[in-house]
Parts: structure tokens; sequence; C-alpha cells
């Protein structure tokens, strides 16, 4: 009797020392479960708002059909973000870049821009070609003019126009306060639409009202009265707008 009560006791004392070892297993295993997983690193699970650190390529790869990666937020949460010392993106092709798509951005050669003239009277005259992808035009002009003594009976406007294929498109106006005096003309820049591929002629022509000027009782400050000679300069200078239509 006294034997087999030892023998139940010894038992007891066995089982709950297996118990005891059983439960510092499981505590330790989930510590340091825990504490591996906080500091996930190469070859570890990835774990969800927790920082996990790799020193190699991470791949992630679907057999299957769509994308590899799904991101879901809120709204006007960013989806993705980096470091700001981050470099490019290797043949990242994005949709849209700040809610607009590739259309709606042209490249940097769309640009041209060029000079046709840069001379004095009267070679200035004789303007020069601009050879166009076709769409919008900025057109940029300026130059120097003034009323003379020989065509004119007072002070008054000057000016001159800017025609594109003959049409007037723009005006370079000035006022002289006195005659035979060069004066500064204000720069006009033109925005010149719908023009078709190819080459256009821009020309310059001087602002002049005959049967007004000099001689004549009609004369008023209002009236232009333009003169110019080889010591008026003139620029034009053609943008080319990229064609988005």
């Amino acid at each position: 009797m006294l034997m087999a009560k030892r023998l139940v006791n010894g038992v007891a004392m066995v089982g709950r020392a297996t118990a005891f070892c059983v439960g510092l297993a499981v505590v330790l295993a989930v510590v340091l479960g825990i504490v591996s997983s906080a500091l996930a690193a190469d070859g570890k699970p990835f774990v969800l708002g927790r920082g996990n650190v790799a020193t190699k390529v991470s791949t992630l790869f679907n057999k299957g059909v769509g994308p590899a990666l799904g991101l879901k937020v809120g709204a006007d949460q960013a989806p993705l973000r980096v470091n700001p010392e981050a470099g490019t993106a290797t043949n990242l092709s994005a949709d849209e870049l700040d809610g607009k798509d590739s259309t709606d951005f042209a490249a940097a050669g769309a640009f041209r821009a060029a000079e046709v003239v840069d001379a004095s009277f009267p070679n200035a005259m004789f303007g020069g070609t601009y050879t166009s992808r076709g769409g919008t035009l900025v057109i940029s002009a300026s130059g120097s003019a003034f009323r003379s003594s020989s065509h004119a009976i007072g002070p008054g406007k000057i000016g001159v126009e800017v025609k594109v294929d003959g049409q007037v498109r723009g005006k370079m106006i000035g006022y002289a306060n006195e005659r035979d005096s060069h004066k500064a003309l204000v720069d006009d820049f033109m925005v010149v639409e719908g023009l078709p591929p190819g080459p256009h002629e821009i020309r310059l022509w001087t602002m002049y009202e005959h049967g007004k000027c000099w001689g004549s009782n009609t004369e008023t400050p209002d009236t232009f009265c333009t003169h110019l000679d080889s010591n008026d300069h003139f620029r034009v200078s053609v943008m080319q707008l990229p064609n988005t239509n």
C-alpha cells in the first residue's frame, strides 16, 4: 500500500514537471516568436504593422492572372511612400501623375523656338519664314520707330504691324513726343492658333495713314505717322507649342 502511494505521488510530480516544461516552452515560443517577427529580416515572414528589414531584393511573383500586389487606402491617402533619398524606379509605368495621364503632358521635344527676324530697316521688313508642325505659335516682336519732320506735322502715335501669311496678328505700338526722335515700341506677344503644318511667312508692316499725315488738316496725335530708317532694329521670335488635340 505504501509502495503504491509513493508511485502515485511520483507520477504526479513528473506530470507537474512535464506541464511546467510544456508551458514554459509555449511562453518562450510566443515571446521569441514575437521578437523574431518584430525584427523580421532576410528569410523571415513579412509582418504587417511592423518594421521589416532586408539586405536583398524581395520579389513578389504572381503566377496567376492579375497584378502581383494590390494597395487600397482611404480617400486622399497615399498608397505608397518612399524615402526622399530614393532613386528612380526602373521600368515603372505610371498611369497617372497628379490625376493626369500621359496625354495631358507634352514631350520636351514638342516645344520648338526660332528667331525669324534680327535686322534693321529696311531688311527687317522682308521678315522671315517659320516652318510649323501645326497647332499654336507664340510670336514675340520688338523694335523702334519715329515720326519724321518730313512726314508728320507733330507728335503722335507710331507703330509696326506683325503679319503672318499676310494677315495682321499683332501690333507694336509707341508714342513719339517729338519728331525725328527714335522711340522704342511696346513689345507684342501674339498667340496664333490653328495654323496648318508647313512654312509660314512673318513680315513687318509700317503703320502710316496716308492722306492724314503731313500736309493734311486731319492729322492728330492719334494718327499713325510712322517712319523708319537704318537706326531702327527689329527682332521677331517664334515658339511652337505642342499640339495636344
